[in-house]
């Protein structure tokens, strides 16, 4: 079992590639894992192009408490989930910014 599996998470996946191949495959991305974790995986195709837009259509559709924007270019840690559940279960703070590091 994954440390992950104990916290209740959802993977929301606003997709606002361009159409074609990379939209594509982003859908086809989220269908694998999707069948992988039934239930936790979710993609909405938006069109507009703005990442502002794209994420302000899928505020809403979250069930959780926490929510976590991570970028196309960026690769969490795989304790990512479980460090941030366990800050905000420690500290009353409404808001946290992760340290980052993009690439070499």
């Amino acid at each position: 079992m994954k440390a992950r599996d104990s916290i209740a998470h959802e993977i929301i996946v606003a997709n606002n590639a361009p159409a074609g191949p990379a939209a594509q495959r982003v859908e086809e991305l989220v269908a694998e894992y999707s069948a992988r974790e039934p239930g936790v995986w979710l993609h909405r195709r938006e069109p507009v192009p703005e990442k502002s837009h794209a994420l302000n259509q899928i505020i809403p559709l979250a069930k959780g408490e926490i929510l976590g924007f991570v970028d196309d270019d960026v690769i969490v840690e795989g304790s990512w989930l479980e460090v941030t559940a366990s800050f905000f279960a420690r500290h009353p703070y409404e808001v946290k910014q992760p340290l980052s590091c993009n690439g070499p």
